[in-house]
């Protein structure tokens, strides 16, 4: 057996993909210690894991952040202000722990400099689109350009951490490029833009699909074709765009199932059309086996979930990374890219009409799915780790099965 530390990033994008990978570590008999929010206490005791939580300074941060996730920049200072506090303090606790190596998600700057400051083997978790050495994405650049009024912050938290932590300082490459010992990433080569720069230590496993053992409330009781929408977690706070849906796709021959999210009381949700099914909270898995189309923000775990199981897509992206998973889900043929600013009710019955009328898109999209499980997913992904860590340390009795 051997002890590993997880450092998450504490987002659901970026801590549902690796709870299946974590559970099948701790299958193989390594001993998990997991670090991210309090919210995400259940879930991974769940897999087995041993649960540490970031402190009550990372709520409070998060609470500083509510609403303004799409500000790239904002949101890479406030990384290093976590960093001030997760990073002394993690220190002082491996001293107790003794791991044998490290996970650390992306865009968890601190699981980076632990692993830099320890020297400890190190495996990096990228949950999105990989982006290594020379290979920045346009639209992550063109977010970072809209954020260079918070530039100034950036770089005075960047040198006190250099200075507290003795090395040198961070920049905002750090912040978006993992590029570990080891990369696990939750794609396949062939959606991945650009995979063929990206060779040698990134292994793309494909999605991390595992039964979420979920309660399923809705009963659709008819053979109708299915939409689903939904904006996630994040930014599906939006009543403007639930009311284009209702006059895009009310009184249909369609059933149409909308997730609110917690944000949003339903009963705010005026005329509801009868052919609506709307909650906070769906399970998305079980729908989407069922879906024929998926309107959703274009976060990376809706869209390989909506692609493993075949569904074409409409994707309207908020922020961040969404615009180029938006772009190569176009690309690809697998859907449309539709602009926030041009979701009108028009517009979405237009472009679903016609995704749904080209029997393309569902092939394209099809192909990928089947790209996703040829990959081999979290089970392939401990089997990358597992021989990392033999080749590090050297013990062939470390391997479990």
């Amino acid at each position: 057996m051997s002890k590993v530390i997880f450092f998450s990033l504490p987002a659901y994008g970026h801590v549902n993909p690796s709870l299946p990978l974590v559970a099948e570590m701790i299958k193989r008999g390594e001993q998990v210690i997991y670090y991210s929010g309090n919210e995400f206490k259940t879930q991974i005791e769940n897999t087995g894991a041993q649960f540490r939580s970031y402190g009550e300074k990372l709520e409070q941060l998060r609470a500083e952040l509510d609403g303004k996730q799409g500000n790239l920049i904002f949101l890479s200072a406030c990384f290093l202000q976590m960093c001030q506090s997760i990073v002394p303090e993690a220190l002082n606790q491996l001293q107790e722990d003794q791991p044998d190596y490290l996970i650390y998600d992306s865009m968890a700057i601190w699981g980076k400099i632990i692993a830099q400051k320890t020297g400890l083997p190190s495996i990096c978790s990228i949950t999105s689109f990989a982006i290594g050495d020379g290979l920045p994405d346009p639209q992550i650049l063109i977010s970072l350009i809209k954020g260079l009024a918070h530039m100034k912050r950036f770089n005075t938290l960047s040198q006190q951490l250099a200075t507290a932590l003795q090395l040198a300082p961070i920049g905002l490459r750090d912040i978006f490029v993992g590029n570990a010992d080891l990369n696990i990433v939750y794609t396949s080569e062939s959606f991945q833009p650009n995979s063929q720069y990206l060779k040698g230590n990134y292994k793309f496993i494909g999605p991390s699909i595992a039964n979420r053992n979920e309660a399923v409330d809705i009963n659709f009781g008819s053979n109708k074709r299915i939409i689903y929408i939904s904006l996630g977690t994040i930014f599906n706070d939006n009543l403007a765009f639930y009311n284009e849906c209702f006059k895009a796709f009310g009184n249909t021959n369609d059933q149409v199932v909308l997730s609110v999210g917690k944000k949003i009381n339903i009963d705010a949700l005026q005329n509801i059309p009868s052919n609506f099914i709307v909650r906070q909270y769906v399970n998305q898995l079980e729908i989407l086996q069922k879906a024929s189309l998926f309107i959703t923000h274009g976060g990376m775990n809706s869209v390989s979930e909506s692609l493993y199981f075949g569904v074409p897509l409409i994707v309207i992206p908020m922020s961040a990374d969404q615009p180029a998973i938006a772009k190569r889900v176009n690309a690809l043929g697998a859907g449309l890219y539709l602009e926030k600013r041009r979701a009108n009710w028009k517009n979405l019955k237009q472009s679903a009409n016609l995704v749904l009328a080209d029997e393309s898109f569902k092939k394209n999209s099809m192909a990928i799915g089947d790209s996703f499980r040829a990959s081999g997913g979290f089970k392939r992904g401990v089997d990358e780790i597992i021989a990392y860590k033999l080749r590090r340390m050297g013990n062939a009795s470390l391997l479990h099965v």
